[in-house]
């Protein structure tokens, strides 16, 4: 599985972050409006509004892709059962919004894909996240290329992914009581070390509002 995220990126200006108190402010002026319809995925407004940044829906469907690990016999055994009861479940419940770069909107800065999965049972593994962690814990002890990372109830890892060469990409997962979720960012080609930084800290923001607004 792999695959390059195709991404666009319209113009959204004039967000306005939270005021100092952590409340909302009376008008938030530039934020895109909230998309019709019920969903528990994270809204592009929502997310304008937490963190002043230019988010918004993208046009295109995020394509998830998993870590190009190196190959050991742990590995391999580990990579299986994470993608039959984990990985596998992701791309067909994936939405994607867009970060556009703060002083040139037309540009984007990076891609991020939100996947709840309310199916916890079959495939190889009974708990998915265990075996995304299983995977990383076997396949990370001997590639140096990933790194496990960790922020308030997510747990992920960060590298190169399949198909994507270079392209470094951050994957993390949490429990959502009889649900779980997977985020996944790409930054995209050509940003700056600045931005690429600001891509990372945004998606933090991004795990913090999807845990507040999941109960997770």
């Amino acid at each position: 599985m792999g695959g390059l995220v195709l991404v666009s990126c319209l113009a959204v200006t004039g967000c306005t972050a939270n005021t100092p108190d952590g409340t909302a402010p009376e008008e938030t002026v530039g934020c895109p409006p909230s998309p019709t319809g019920e969903t528990d995925v994270v809204t592009p407004e929502e997310l304008c509004v937490r963190d002043g940044r230019r988010w918004q829906e993208s046009n295109y469907t995020f394509i998830v892709n998993t870590p190009e690990w190196t190959s050991s016999p742990e590995c391999d055994a580990a990579r299986k059962d994470a993608w039959w009861g984990a990985w596998s479940h992701v791309q067909e419940n994936i939405e994607t919004i867009d970060l556009g770069v703060a002083a040139e909107p037309e540009r984007l800065e990076a891609s991020i894909g939100i996947a709840i999965i309310d199916d916890r049972a079959g495939g190889v593994a009974d708990d998915p996240l265990a075996a995304l962690d299983a995977e990383v814990a076997a396949c990370s002890a001997s590639d140096p290329t990933w790194t496990a990372v960790s922020h308030e109830g997510w747990n992920g890892v960060s590298g190169p992914s399949q198909q994507d060469g270079d392209t470094v990409r951050s994957t993390w997962w949490t429990d959502a009581g009889d649900r779980w979720v997977v985020v996944q960012t790409y930054v995209a080609n050509g940003v700056t070390a600045a931005e690429t930084q600001d891509a990372e800290d945004a998606v933090l923001a991004v795990l913090d509002a999807q845990a507040a607004a999941l109960g997770a």
